[in-house]
């Protein structure tokens, strides 16, 4: 029985602390009516900005107008500096300084903790206070200069007992004031990665119109015409896929350091940048930029930009992706066209010949001679030849093609649409792996690919029917 009376007194306590928290901190010693704890405030008009937290503090200004659609930059700069790294203006992260000034602006007030003076003539009262809102050692000190010569301090003390809630105070104004917990979080714990610009490039893809890919074995470069990528250098019927150029250049320029490593490097082999394994060149009408990509350090790759001290680490992975010859980039479909539009196919070789005509929207057979096989389904056929994809290039300047099978014992396949007639040649077949390929080449081209073999028997071809047997 007493054990019984024990938990029902203890319970008694617990609903009368959990009353106690409930009165002072959800309805407070006054009314917040959702306010903004900073009245008039607008964060465009902020010039400068300190942030100040017990063991680091931080400054922001403003430079000139060098953004790339000429607004003002912001700078960073570690006021208190606990290694010595940061000891020069960088710009800033705006992304993260942005979220900082926008939850200054959207903070309401939720009740009125107190309505004295933290700091003023209180007595000991006054001073408790202070310990227990946590203002006498603010978590977050914030000093912002506006433009006209105010400025504002806004002083972010310890959490409610419940945690939904921050205590804060701002100069000037006598009241310690609750907000949501939520709201100050941007303003939390920041470290100099944090508030330092992560984008390595201040250049748009738009403005991009040639990029150069050096490595030590070799470079190759790709130049904008118009809307089309196309090979620097390369001719002879070579055409690149845009799709995974473009893939390439938003690698490039949305590069973001993922770690700052060494602002004023003094040995540049320690990253491997002395002897870079890449250097990427992009260029526009105006800028020239060099990234240099440097060593591997576990899922990291050391890099940094041309003329420019900092040396920075980026994910691996986006090192890998990069395209590593002019082959990366090109396209792997051997053909292109619409097959509503093909009105003829035709199949030839030394030993056999077969034409298919389209007439009245239907398929019929026109003429066959020789050792092929009927294709029952045209339509079928046309779209195996759309989908043939390069599975390997070759040769790009081949001294001869007999060699592949591609000489007079070569099939023809030749596909008539009203804007062209297009004559895909192929050849032998061998094995990679375990894969089957065979050669093939258009007509009137130079590039010898190779394709899967599957293709055969899709046409119903076979080796040793008007083509050279597979070695």
């Amino acid at each position: 029985m007493k054990q019984f009376k024990g938990s029902v007194i203890a319970a008694l306590v617990l609903v009368l602390v959990l009353g106690a928290i409930y009165l002072l901190e959800v309805r407070g010693r006054g009314g917040g009516g959702g306010e903004r704890a900073l009245p008039g405030f607008e964060a465009a008009e902020v010039v400068s900005l300190e942030l100040r937290y017990p063991k680091a503090a931080f400054r922001f200004k403003k430079s000139g107008g060098d953004g790339a659609d000429g607004s003002p930059m912001w700078e960073v700069l570690r006021a208190l500096p606990a290694d010595g790294k940061l000891n020069k203006w960088y710009p800033a992260d705006e992304d993260v300084l942005s979220s900082i000034l926008d939850a200054l602006s959207q903070m309401k007030v939720d009740k009125v903790a107190s309505s004295k003076e933290p700091g003023g003539q209180e007595g000991q009262e006054g001073r408790e206070g202070i310990e227990s809102f946590g203002l006498a050692r603010p978590a977050v000190t914030l000093t912002l200069n506006i433009a006209g010569g105010k400025s504002l301090t806004v002083y972010v003390g310890s959490d409610t007992p419940t945690g939904s809630g921050t205590y804060v105070s701002v100069g000037g104004d006598a009241r310690v004031l609750i907000t949501n917990a939520s709201s100050v979080y941007p303003l939390m714990n920041h470290t100099v990665n944090d508030l330092r610009e992560k984008r390595l490039l201040d250049l748009p893809l738009s403005k991009i119109n040639r990029v150069e890919f050096r490595y030590p074995a070799g470079s190759f470069a790709i130049v904008r015409e118009g809307e089309l990528w196309k090979p620097g250098r390369l001719e002879g019927g070579v055409s690149l896929d845009q799709f995974s150029v473009k893939n390439a250049l938003n690698d490039l320029a949305n590069l973001k350091a993922d770690r700052f490593i060494d602002d004023e490097p003094r040995d540049l082999s320690r990253y491997g940048l002395d002897r870079p394994a890449l250097e990427v060149s992009l260029d526009s009408s105006k800028l020239h930029n060099v990234v240099q990509f440097g060593g591997k350090a576990g899922r990291q790759r050391y890099l940094k930009i041309a003329g420019k001290e900092p040396v920075f680490s980026i994910t691996n992975f986006v090192f890998e992706r990069l395209p590593r010859n002019i082959d990366d980039l090109r396209s792997r479909s051997l053909v292109d066209f619409k097959t509503d539009n093909v009105s003829a196919l035709e199949i030839s070789s030394a030993t056999g010949y077969a034409k298919y005509i389209k007439s009245g929207g239907k398929w019929k057979e026109q003429a066959m001679s020789g050792s092929k096989g009927r294709i029952s389904d045209v339509a079928a056929a046309l779209g195996a030849i759309k989908r043939l994809r390069i599975e390997e290039f070759v040769s790009d300047a081949p001294e001869e093609i007999a060699s592949y099978g591609l000489g007079s014992g070569a099939w023809v396949i030749a596909v008539t649409t009203p804007a062209r007639k297009i004559k895909i040649l192929l050849g032998k077949e061998e094995r990679r792996g375990k894969e089957g390929r065979v050669y093939a080449k258009l007509a009137g081209e130079d590039p010898v690919y190779m394709v899967s073999n599957e293709i055969l028997s899709e046409l119903g071809l076979s080796a040793g029917k008007g083509r050279e047997p597979a070695p």
